[in-house]
């Protein structure tokens, strides 16, 4: 059988249809200034660390960075203090899933790819938008305006490009469509959501450690607390978590 949601599937929907989103209007000036303390730290982490580019083999070209508050259930301590008003204004988010800067170099795409949820959609508010900067889902490519919302569905083929020579970053934020604020159906997607970036990548527990990551999942916790313990069993070990939590510390979680 043909559910609802399946019937109204489409690439980009109208923000009108959304009436919390103007809540977030009026909070623009302080999420941009911001994301573009954000901006130059990720300048000050590629001056200091050396970070080279990415290739076609990451799924993008050039520099693409995610700066998560909150992602599937798990929220960023570290990146949460450094961003106070942008972390206010995740109260005004129905249904949140996940939330943050997304941040698109110069010169530089992410290439054509899919979400995996179906029940959840997407939305970029405009924070930093030159020109020459595009979304493109489906058939349809819309450009990124300061101050407004673009709301789309990443289960439907899509890419994004930065043709000019200054930095674009967008507020990002996934939300439960409005026909799926379902309780268990959250539950089981923020699941599914860990379970896919976190639970397959024990190398990014650490960096979580790091970053003050805290979720209510507790199984996922005890598996953080583990390898941050195996680490730190060791001088190098404890060497290399120091190292990781300095810059963390300074710089927030970011990731690329």
């Amino acid at each position: 059988m043909t559910s609802t949601r399946q019937t109204m599937r489409r690439g980009f929907y109208d923000a009108a249809s959304f009436p919390f989103l103007e809540t977030l209007r009026p909070r623009f000036a302080a999420l941009r200034a911001e994301a573009q303390e954000v901006v130059n730290r990720l300048a000050l982490r590629e001056l200091l660390y050396g970070v080279e580019p990415r290739s076609v083999n990451d799924g993008f070209v050039g520099e693409w960075a995610r700066y998560y508050l909150e992602s599937a259930g798990m929220s960023f301590g570290v990146n949460r203090r450094h961003c106070p008003e942008t972390s206010r204004t995740l109260a005004l988010i129905p249904g949140l899933v996940a939330a943050g800067f997304y941040i698109l170099g110069p010169r530089s795409h992410v290439l054509p790819h899919t979400g995996i949820c179906e029940n959840i959609l997407r939305c970029h508010f405009g924070l930093i938008c030159p020109q020459e900067c595009a979304l493109r889902i489906g058939d349809d490519a819309r450009s990124w305006v300061e101050g407004e919302f673009l709301v789309f569905d990443d289960t439907i083929e899509h890419e994004s490009w930065n043709r000019s020579d200054r930095t674009r970053a967008v507020f990002h934020f996934d939300f439960l469509h409005p026909l799926d604020q379902d309780p268990d159906v959250w539950v089981r997607q923020l699941r599914a959501v860990r379970e896919m970036s976190i639970r397959r990548d024990p190398g990014k527990h650490v960096w979580l450690t790091a970053g003050e990551v805290t979720t209510h999942d507790v199984d996922l916790m005890t598996e953080i607390d583990a390898t941050t313990r195996t680490l730190r069993a060791t001088p190098e070990g404890e060497a290399r978590y120091q190292s990781i939590r300095a810059m963390v510390e300074t710089l927030g979680l970011i990731y690329v």
